[in-house]
């Protein structure tokens, strides 16, 4: 559902010009989600400290979540970098983020309080996301210039 409200928005990103120049994406272009390792490390991690359950639960949904925000925010371009583009580009995205962040704090989905201290350590476990999808932008675009 978190992800839903995000990348239904994705398709109110202003155009960049040259999609329909560019070959669509192969099948077969391995997908290497950066995110999932983080979320799967992270619950690995706090399963070992004195933790209750729900409450790493919890911790790994949450960081999940705050991959799938950077990544969404980073795949706004196929090509150019996702921190080079304003924020305010895309108020439908911006907007589904604050709403899925707002629901995963909430009581939509029964999730047990996480203390500030802990949300910057799942922003920070998150942020991997960040210079995976950038290498992969980076190598498309040194394969697209070979092509040209």
């Amino acid at each position: 559902m978190i992800e839903g409200l995000i990348t239904v928005h994705l398709v109110m990103e202003p155009a960049k010009g040259d999609e329909m120049r560019r070959p669509p994406t192969s099948p077969k272009e391995p997908l290497f989600p950066a995110f999932a390792a983080s979320a799967l490390s992270g619950y690995a991690l706090r399963a070992q400290a004195d933790i209750p359950e729900d409450g790493v639960r919890t911790e790994t949904l949450t960081l999940f979540a705050m991959c799938e925000w950077l990544n969404v925010l980073d795949c706004r371009s196929e090509l150019r970098s996702g921190l080079s583009l304003s924020l305010l580009r895309n108020r439908w995205l911006l907007s589904g983020l604050v709403l899925a962040n707002v629901l995963q704090r909430g009581e939509v989905f029964h999730t047990a309080p996480i203390e500030p201290a802990v949300m910057g350590w799942l922003l920070v476990a998150a942020l991997p996301v960040l210079p995976v999808e950038e290498a992969r932008k980076s190598a498309a675009r040194r394969a697209l210039c070979l092509r040209v």
